[in-house]
């Protein structure tokens, strides 16, 4: 049992009273997490392995629960925490409660569950590893290190972003810096002054000063062609990005679709992206146009063609 600020108790499974949805970071290929958000202000995080295009059954989920946790280790789960920060990575996801302690669950072959003591004023999931920004600025990220991405810089940062094998920071000067793999160029951020950064599959993307964004790494499907205006949000993927104008326009680039409506955030993965309407709503949607309604039944790991997705770390 937790209590809230208003002395409540949060109970240990909680029932949907209403359900809300926070900026969530699909940095990964199939997690997606619901919170839902009792009237005593309680917390539930629900973390299932992707989204369904049509509501399940109560025995259907239980199933799809049962099958998923055995191909991948108990990876489900449901947590109660108070109100923070959520980031869904690939196959784990963290939360920043109100006691500004950083809680993850589910994958954690690389230790990217294991997140360290201390307070933090942000979180992210990245593919195999999770980087968080501490209270002093300094960020400290754990997991699998290959190709460096948990090596994180020294100095203070306002934003850090966990992508597939890269992390990306805005450090208190306003400008970005990224580590770990640089294969595609991901890494190699643009001089000048960014309010925001998001650290995608190959490619990275960032917000100006100004609203402008820019975009670095990986073009084989015109992910980094970013259009012109001024934007409030950016969420790098896998072979799209997208973006929120300022007049609440949702748009993304690459290999993309996007629906039409006001969004206050959105954030692209490997499959779909999602985006948080200015109402609290959310709105799910594939590369083909298919759009979805957030669901706890786990889906196959391949793209559209029925080709596996690289599962290389």
């Amino acid at each position: 049992m937790e209590e809230t600020k208003s002395g409540h108790s949060c109970p240990a499974v909680l029932f949907m009273s209403r359900l809300k949805w926070t900026k969530l970071a699909f940095k990964g290929v199939v997690i997606a997490c619901a919170v839902t958000v009792s009237a005593s202000g309680c917390v539930s995080v629900d973390s299932t392995s992707s989204v369904s295009s049509s509501i399940p059954s109560r025995e259907n989920v239980e199933q799809s629960k049962r099958d998923w946790e055995a191909r991948r280790g108990s990876n489900i789960n449901a947590i109660t925490v108070q109100a923070g920060t959520l980031s869904a990575g690939r196959h784990h996801s963290c939360v920043l409660n109100r006691s500004n302690a950083v809680v993850c669950w589910g994958d954690n072959e690389y230790g990217q569950s294991d997140a360290p003591e201390g307070d933090f004023v942000d979180v992210s999931a990245g593919s195999s590893h999770s980087c968080g920004l501490r209270t002093d600025g300094t960020v400290t990220c754990w997991g699998h290190n290959r190709q460096g991405r948990t090596d994180a810089p020294e100095g203070s940062f306002s934003v850090v972003s966990a992508g597939r094998r890269h992390s990306c920071g805005v450090r208190t000067d306003n400008t970005v810096t990224c580590w770990g793999d640089n294969e595609y160029g991901q890494s190699d951020a643009p001089e000048g002054s960014f309010v925001d950064v998001s650290a995608g599959r190959r490619h990275s993307c960032g917000v100006r000063v100004g609203g402008a964004i820019e975009c670095w790494g990986g073009y084989d499907q015109g992910q980094t062609d970013a259009p012109d205006g001024d934007f409030v949000d950016v969420s790098s993927g896998r072979y799209r990005s997208c973006g929120v104008r300022t007049d609440g326009n949702a748009v993304c680039w690459g290999y993309y679709y996007v629906p039409a409506g006001d969004f206050s955030s959105v954030s692209s993965g490997d499959k779909y992206s999602c985006g948080v309407h200015t109402n609290g709503g959310i709105t799910c949607w594939t590369d083909s146009g298919t759009v979805l309604i957030p669901g706890l039944v786990p889906q196959d790991v391949s793209d559209d063609s029925g080709t596996q997705i690289d599962t290389e770390d």
